[in-house]
């Protein structure tokens, strides 16, 4: 019998197991991946190897440029429970690779650090939103500066960690519910331009460069706020 070479071995699938803690990758998720059975020689695992970037041609994530060897590298491996497994591989415009890289890095991490201690998940937390609003300074000034009508703002790590934000204080909680308010206004107006110009209309590009100029008023204070914690 061939074995597809794209595939994880056995022995790649029991790394990513305990650099998981043989527990969700999910942050939403986290539930145990093996427990006892009835018969007091086996185990139960509902965990599984899950490919970040597909592992064939029509697979979610797929990247042509990748070889075998790439693809079946641990690296390209995330541990999830079943049906975060199959919720990934259901809509990849919502867990894209970076999303799931994100995952994969933050919960190896905490699982290396023993989960001693919520220093280390407040960090992750800190990282993601940090790393999310210079991205997005990024869109704001490509439009300010090149124009560029079609490309949305992130609220990817905002979605996952917005009910994690309890270390921070009070004001910079609200001041971070304003950022992505904000967001949403100019993700709001990207769709509404795309809509347009899908019939013939034309752009909406004064209210868009509003939009990314008040991101990235506000944004700036929130980002040394931030970084201050």
């Amino acid at each position: 019998m061939r074995i597809d070479p794209s595939e994880f071995t056995q022995t790649k699938i029991n790394i990513l197991s305990k650099r998981a803690g043989q527990t969700c990758s999910n942050p939403s998720c986290r539930k145990p991946t093996s427990g006892g059975h009835s018969e007091g020689d086996k185990a139960i695992v509902v965990g599984e190897a899950a490919h970040i970037h597909g592992q064939r041609p029509g697979s979610k994530r797929y990247d042509p440029t990748m070889n075998d060897i790439d693809r079946s590298n641990i690296s390209n491996g995330i541990w999830l429970c079943g049906n975060c497994h199959k919720m990934i591989d259901t809509d990849e415009i919502k867990y894209p690779a970076r999303l799931l890289f994100q995952w994969k890095y933050e919960h190896e991490g905490s699982v290396l650090d023993g989960n001693s201690g919520q220093v280390s998940k407040n960090n992750s937390v800190l990282r993601a939103i940090l790393n999310e609003l210079k991205e997005n300074i990024l869109v704001a000034n490509n439009v300010l500066k090149k124009g560029n009508y079609s490309v949305k703002m992130s609220n990817e790590s905002w979605n996952t960690y917005k009910g994690e934000f309890g270390f921070m204080s009070e004001e910079t909680q609200t001041n971070l519910r304003e950022v992505y308010s904000l967001v949403g206004d100019f993700n709001g107006l990207i769709d509404y331009n795309m809509y347009k110009l899908s019939h013939g209309a034309g752009y909406v590009d004064d209210k868009i460069r509003q939009a990314a100029e008040a991101y990235k008023a506000k944004v700036e204070s929130v980002i040394i706020s931030l970084q201050e914690l």
